[in-house]
């Protein structure tokens, strides 16, 4: 889910310029179509207050390792001139689809406690509480627990579980609310880490100081000289309550490390603004590893475990200038990047590289670029406009779409982008709606274009065309199938094999989300207002669940968990 978001945010961002309204049919129609397809997701994350993030400054010391598979390839491109041209193959003729399957009535067993083994885990708002799920991958046992819901950092607690199943973290408690600050009320706000083998509470947390929130207008001059421009002609109480609007807007950030040891958080436990801390399950220790005078927003971790990112900002509203930090685990080193204005998005490409790209009114999303933690480096590799983009780890290349032509980029199409030497060749006009990065010697992509369809991309770049069907699409683990969703024009779901070819059409209804299970044996998917499994050996499709109140987001969570 996380790596269709830009996608998403993006044609949000399109359905309220003017001049998308009066552009070609075919650009209505692609916004007519994504808007549809997302809608759910905007509204989710104007609930869970979506920031923007992104630094700026130009190095040019970026020089990502290069993986093997790559080496072995010829060059992608080094000018415009050379740019490989894609060619079209026939239609791969389809198999006739069955009919769709009909959601079966299903029973599924209540466990008492966690085996071992895979789940899927996600919450759901209920009236008075709220329900932890964690459910098999064959979709026939469950488990929930019910927790009270008594802020709003808890309502869509997306990270709380802990990658092995141990233990969850959640708020309780407040930390005011938005619009003013208020000094005679009762502040508790506070994280409660539980353990999920007998549901004790493992550690409780509070986050606020003793001076919270008088803080925010002790801080009103050292700020206002720190921000500048921004403060110079405000009231010292808009620039506390701004203060105050930043520290809520991140203070529920929190993220386990990939290997289950550590919970990065958000807390002003030593004021006056909120730092970045990491609490160790196995010492039982918390360490600050932050400190400054703004707000943090958003922490993500490395996928060896090892550095923090980290954003910062004094304000929100529209692009707020923001800093970048990144923080060993072990308190040991923290990086700092230059900061502007814009959004972080896609998140670490490996163990030391972060990509991200900025974003302003008018102009959109612009600037694709590398924070190296190993110096300090930032690396711009496409500085123009674009709509999405998707970075292929084994290629150790970007395919960068552009659906409106903005500004000095007056060509429509996908491009195909070398990080290593910035060099970017135009592979074909078009509107394209979904990129799929694949790892597989014979295909690098699967895209879908407008009114086309489904193609595959080969090592050669040739397109070849797989189904009529145009929406969106998620590889299964294994790189072998392809599910195919959407909704509007392009509802259903369609399972495509790319050894066999084989086409199945199993949903019609619109599907918003969709995951495969790891091992392939099936797939968990969202259709209004309901979670389904389809049981790719049993061919069978059942209703697991079902959001009984209508309040966003629904879903929270719909991540796997490794019980051991």
């Amino acid at each position: 889910m996380r790596r269709d978001l830009h996608a998403m945010e993006r044609f949000c961002y399109l359905e309220e310029q003017e001049q998308v309204r009066s552009q070609a049919p075919q650009l209505e129609a692609v916004r007519r179509i994504l808007k549809n397809m997302t809608k759910q997701t905007c509204i989710l994350l104007l609930l869970i207050i979506n920031l923007s993030f992104v630094g700026c400054s130009r190095m040019d010391t970026f020089t990502p390792e290069m993986p093997e598979s790559i080496k072995t390839k010829p060059s992608v491109s080094s000018t415009s001139s050379q740019a490989p041209s894609i060619a079209t193959s026939e239609i791969i003729p389809n198999p006739s689809p069955r009919l769709s399957l009909t959601p079966t009535a299903y029973t599924i067993e209540d466990i008492p406690e966690l085996e071992q083994g895979t789940y899927l885990t996600y919450t759901k708002p209920g009236i008075d509480e709220y329900e932890l799920v964690f459910i098999s991958l064959d979709a026939r046992r469950w488990l929930t627990k019910s927790f009270l819901v008594n802020n709003p950092y808890s309502l869509g607690n997306t990270f709380g579980v802990s990658p092995d199943g141990k233990f969850y973290a959640y708020y309780s408690g407040s930390a005011g609310d938005w619009g003013s600050i208020t000094e005679d009320m009762e502040y508790d706000l506070q994280l409660n880490i539980v353990s999920l083998e007998d549901d004790s509470i493992f550690k409780e947390i509070p986050l606020l100081s003793e001076g919270f929130p008088s803080n925010f207008h002790q801080s009103v001059e050292h700020v206002r000289e720190l921000v500048g421009p921004e403060f110079m002609q405000s009231s010292d109480e808009e620039v506390a309550l701004a203060q105050y609007h930043a520290f809520l807007a991140g203070i529920g950030a929190h993220r386990w490390s990939p290997n289950g040891r550590y919970l990065a958080f958000s807390g002003q436990i030593d004021g006056p603004s909120s730092d970045l801390y990491v609490f160790d399950v196995i010492e039982n220790s918390i360490r600050r590893l932050s400190s400054g005078p703004e707000q943090i927003q958003r922490i993500s971790w490395s996928p060896n475990s090892e550095y923090i990112m980290h954003a910062s900002s004094h304000w929100i509203g529209v692009n707020p200038p923001v800093t970048h930090h990144a923080a060993k685990v072990d308190g040991s080193q923290v990086i700092s990047f230059a900061f502007d204005q814009g959004e972080m998005e896609e998140g670490w490409i490996n163990s030391h590289q972060y990509l991200a790209h900025e974003a302003a009114n008018v102009i959109g999303d612009y600037d694709i670029k590398v924070f190296d933690v190993r110096d300090g480096s930032i690396n711009v590799v496409w500085p123009k406009p674009f709509a999405f983009f998707r970075y292929h780890p084994n290629e150790n290349q970007i395919l960068v779409v552009i659906v409106e032509p903005t500004l000095d980029e007056a060509t429509s199409g996908v491009y195909l982008v070398d990080p290593r030497t910035k060099e970017a060749s135009l592979l074909d006009t078009g509107l394209y709606t979904s990129i799929e990065p694949l790892d597989r010697d014979d295909y690098l992509y699967a895209v879908s274009r407008l009114e086309e369809g489904t193609y595959l991309l080969t090592a050669e770049y040739k397109l070849e065309h797989i189904s009529d069907y145009a929406g969106r699409i998620v590889a299964s683990p294994d790189m072998r199938l392809l599910a195919l969703f959407g909704v509007g024009d392009y509802a259903g779901l369609q399972i495509f094999s790319i050894e066999s070819e084989d086409k199945e059409v199993v949903f019609k209804g619109e599907v918003t989300w969709l995951i495969w299970a790891p091992d392939q044996s099936g797939l968990f998917f969202i259709s209004e207002s309901s979670l389904y499994h389809y049981d790719r050996l049993a061919d069978r499709i059942v209703k697991i669940d079902e959001a009984t109140r209508d309040e966003l987001p629904r879903w929270g969570g719909l991540e796997f968990v490794i019980v051991n």
